[in-house]
């Protein structure tokens, strides 16, 4: 594992030196005492430790908070235990609510913000995702996604090649990721200093409100591209969108009746878009990984959503993703394309 850079410096020993950990527990509360309100997530601010100082979340399944609380190392470098006398004193202290009684903790941890990431997702047979490649600070809720991403990203191609792809197509699974787990390394790093630093509570309820990093990053993930990627392909401009961006959904019309996009791009194939109302044969043999559809201008949204201005091809891979764009193609154009898929 090596620690993330990101421009101005690096961002593991940026955090590492954060000494602000967090106890983490789930305790039962009697509700309704002094306006705190079951149906909200509950934050006190403070200087030291920023939106960290203290926060209730309400986990409604089990009629229970989980509780989050900045602690620092005493003198002798001992952190507090993560006990619910531990819970109860931050909470007195913090929070100024004494009507309100912590009871019943059920489960306790302390939570150290850690940011690595390995230099390579490849080796050989062995290729890593997830936690395994990469970790980073909570903030902004970025790890799972990123996660299921790798995961969706390498099990299309892992699949491809079992069926005959070239070996060479699970190298764009490092190429395409890892610039992506070093992005949300710096923007999560970001995110982390702004919450645990003075006015905290203010940069979470923006985080909330416009899914937005405090440095500007998106945290919704919609805004991922892979242009200039070693799969892509764009044969003209007669697209907005292009090879390597995320395939949006739309509400389309097709020779057999209304749909949207998300629902022909379900399943583990690829998806050839063929925006024309000209009824030609279709560009490929049938093919059980490929599904080629039609989409009829009637559905101007689709047409606004892809930038399309005349009729335009459009190839979509299995995790939903732009591989190829054209104003008009050939079935040789494509299948020299589709070569590289084992197709």
């Amino acid at each position: 594992m090596q620690q993330a850079e990101q421009e101005g410096g690096q961002v593991g020993p940026q955090l590492a030196g954060v000494r602000r950990l967090l106890v983490v527990g789930g305790v039962a509360a009697e509700r309704g005492i002094d306006g705190l309100d079951p149906d909200r997530l509950h934050i006190w601010n403070d200087p030291r430790f920023g939106a960290g100082a203290l926060a209730l979340v309400p986990l409604r399944q089990d009629d229970t908070w989980a509780v989050h609380a900045a602690v620092l190392p005493d003198e002798h470098g001992e952190l507090p235990a993560p006990t619910l006398d531990t819970f109860r004193r931050l909470f007195a202290e913090r929070a100024g609510l004494p009507g309100v009684t912590l009871r019943d903790l059920t489960w306790a941890s302390v939570w150290r913000p850690t940011v690595r990431m390995v230099e390579r997702y490849r080796s050989g047979r062995i290729l890593l995702a997830g936690d395994a490649a990469h970790c980073h600070s909570a903030a902004g809720g970025q790890g799972m996604n990123t996660g299921i991403q790798d995961a969706h990203n390498l099990a299309w191609k892992l699949a491809a090649t079992l069926r005959g792809a070239p070996d060479t197509l699970l190298d764009s699974y490092e190429a395409e990721r890892l610039p992506v787990a070093r992005a949300v390394l710096a923007a999560t790093s970001a995110q982390h200093r702004a919450l645990f630093a003075d006015g905290g509570a203010l940069a979470l309820a923006d985080q909330f409100t416009n899914l937005t990093a405090t440095t500007g990053g998106d945290f919704t993930g919609l805004s991922i591209t892979y242009r200039g990627g070693p799969l892509g392909q764009d044969l003209d401009d007669a697209t907005a969108i292009r090879a390597g961006d995320r395939a949006p959904d739309a509400p389309c019309h097709t020779p057999d009746g209304p749909t949207r996009l998300f629902h022909l791009f379900r399943g583990p194939h690829f998806t050839l878009l063929r925006f024309t109302d000209t009824p030609t044969p279709p560009l490929l043999p049938a093919h059980p990984a490929i599904r080629e559809a039609v989409i009829q201008t009637p559905d101007e949204q689709a047409r606004h959503t892809y930038g399309l201005t005349t009729d335009a091809v459009v190839l979509v891979r299995p995790d939903g993703y732009v591989s190829l764009t054209a104003g008009t193609i050939n079935p040789t154009q494509l299948q020299d394309h589709l070569r590289q898929f084992g197709l």
